[in-house]
């Protein structure tokens, strides 16, 4: 409450922007309830997050408490909110989020 943020809607729920510069960016990350953040990698973006508050799995993985994680270039993650409220993760993204440089990974027919 002590700063404006914007907020911007995502596949995944929604989406907290707590401070862009042209070095990184700070953001809450709301899953909804039965909501994922798709596998996917950066080629230019790293990534330091954390689980904030709710129930999530992170690459298939239930959290446990905060276990924050640094994405280094091109390695792949992905979240999903298994519990029954909004989770959410901090994410701090250097430099800040490139829309182009969240690279989906299509996951084989047959698999989860």
């Amino acid at each position: 409450s002590d700063f404006s943020c914007k907020k911007e809607s995502a596949v995944f729920g929604h989406v907290d922007i707590l401070l862009e510069t042209a070095d990184a960016g700070l953001y809450l990350l709301h899953i909804e309830k039965g909501k994922e953040i798709p596998l996917h990698y950066h080629r230019v973006m790293r990534e330091l997050e954390w689980r904030v508050r709710g129930t999530i799995s992170r690459n298939g993985k239930r959290i446990k408490k905060m276990s924050p994680v640094a994405w280094k270039k091109m390695q792949k993650h992905s979240y999903k909110n298994l519990g029954k409220q909004t989770a959410t993760l901090f994410c701090c993204d250097v430099p800040a989020f490139i829309p182009e440089d969240e690279i989906t990974v299509s996951r084989k027919p047959g698999r989860r």
